[in-house]
């Protein structure tokens, strides 16, 4: 049997692979946070890490956000939502640099608006996509 081997070329940018490029080959996972929208800028806090990200306007983010519109009365509040997504770098939206951001691959859900991330059980994550083997530290 014939073993494939990557050329050269490939593996030399591999080796030269920025930490954005790495970001960016991050995989889907289930999440669960309050999400809210205000004045075209989205923003996401993540249930277990407590971690507030910016919210990418790609993949699926339009479905969240057109979830939160027909849920939500006041502007800018926070809704809890269920989202399978990655994390990557992004060009920042105010000035120089990057920053992290939440790219909705797959929105699952929006919960009442009574809740929030004290009322859900970290179980609700599972349910997304399956118990995660291996978590990512973000």
């Amino acid at each position: 049997m014939r073993q494939l081997r990557a050329p050269a070329a490939v593996i030399a940018i591999a080796a030269l692979a920025t930490p954005a490029v790495a970001a960016d080959m991050a995989p889907r996972q289930a999440m669960v946070g309050m999400y809210s929208y205000l004045a075209d800028a989205a923003v996401f806090t993540h249930c277990e890490t407590e971690v507030r990200y910016p919210v990418a306007f790609e993949e699926e983010h339009i479905l969240l956000e057109r979830a939160y519109l027909e849920v939500i009365d006041e502007p800018g509040a926070e809704l809890l939502v269920f989202i399978e997504a990655r994390i990557e770098e992004r060009p920042a939206m105010d000035g120089p640099g990057i920053e992290i951001n939440v790219i909705p691959e797959k929105f699952v859900r929006v919960a009442a608006v009574e809740e929030d991330c004290t009322t859900i059980a970290m179980t609700d994550v599972e349910a997304i996509s399956g118990p995660d083997p291996a978590p990512e530290a973000f």
